[in-house]
């Protein structure tokens, strides 16, 4: 029994690893699609602080912003992990 419960208990915590790293990459894919138009060719958003990036993208998914892509689809929690990777330079 004590065997099982460690196996178990070992799936967990790796699969909650695995979910973490699958997550961030989901983050830094969405990060990147901000790049595409916010790139060296745009208006650059690398280095901005992670306020300013967060306060924006809520005023763009609130629609008091005008915005071609209107962000309704990300939580808070989605906001706040882009603007950490927007911040650090993507």
């Amino acid at each position: 029994m004590r065997a099982y419960l460690i196996f178990t208990v070992s799936i967990l915590l790796l699969s909650g690893g695995a979910f973490a790293a699958s997550q961030e990459a989901i983050d830094v894919q969405k990060a990147q699609m901000c790049a595409e138009c916010h790139g060296a060719d745009g208006f650059d958003l690398r280095g901005t602080a992670v306020d300013e990036v967060v306060a924006s993208m809520k005023s763009i998914r609130a629609g008091d912003t005008a915005h071609p892509t209107k962000l309704t689809e990300l939580s808070d929690a989605d906001i706040t992990e882009i603007a950490k990777i927007l911040a650090q330079g993507y």
